[in-house]
């Protein structure tokens, strides 16, 4: 079995539950600093999808255009990422344990490579029991300038030769399009894993290369590269 370098994303993939949370976050905070009405949040909400995977500040500003208000819903929307109600809805993906010590026991590299901001991953990580020192490296959003955020590829070839490695010794598992386009923009083996944002009709659409129901089929995935 060749060794690799298996790159995860964060949100919809070792946690669950935060996607759909982060997108009414996100919507209430627009409809409290008055940046949105109710009658709006469908377009709003498609175009936060657009940029899906991206800081949070560029994602309210897809939306938002006017300067004070979107530091309103910036500010709010902080604030929400820390209510019992967005919290309670976060769950540790499935298998998730299994799947790591499996990796680090065979001599895989798990490093994480996420738009998350650094502070948010490890508020859930330690609200789910995440063990980031599981993990060989961590990569998030707001460590790159806007150029080089989902879906550029840099934090994936950042990581790749920290570790000394290349594309085609490398797998990133993501949830999303955005997550699909930067594994193609590098290429490396795309796997998108079913826990998170998108269904197993709209990933087929996007033609990853394996797309997988949970971690635990993470490892048959290996075994036949």
């Amino acid at each position: 079995m060749t060794k690799k370098l298996i790159i995860f994303d964060f949100d919809g993939v070792i946690v669950t539950g935060t996607n759909k949370r982060y997108i009414q976050c996100y919507l209430s905070s627009m409809e409290y600093a008055k940046a949105i009405t109710k009658a709006q949040e469908p377009t709003a909400k498609k175009k936060i999808l657009e940029h899906w995977g991206q800081i949070y500040q560029k994602e309210i500003n897809s939306v938002v255009t006017d300067p004070i208000k979107q530091k309103e819903t910036y500010q709010k929307f902080i604030k929400l990422l820390h209510t019992n109600k967005f919290e309670s809805a976060i769950k540790k993906a499935p298998h998730i344990d299994a799947c790591l010590d499996y990796l680090n026991e065979n001599k895989f590299t798990p490093v994480i490579s996420s738009g998350s901001e650094k502070t948010t991953l490890t508020h859930i990580s330690n609200l789910c029991n995440i063990n980031l020192e599981k993990f060989k490296d961590i990569q998030t959003g707001d460590m790159y300038t806007e150029k080089y955020q989902k879906p550029n590829p840099k934090m994936i070839l950042d990581q790749i030769k920290k570790f000394n490695t290349t594309p085609k010794n490398t797998i990133y598992i993501g949830d999303a399009i955005g997550d699909i386009k930067m594994a193609n923009a590098a290429k490396v083996t795309s796997v998108t894993v079913l826990t998170g944002l998108l269904t197993k009709k709209e990933a087929v659409a996007e033609n990853p290369e394996f797309i997988i129901n949970n971690l635990k089929e993470l490892k048959e995935v290996l075994t036949c590269m």
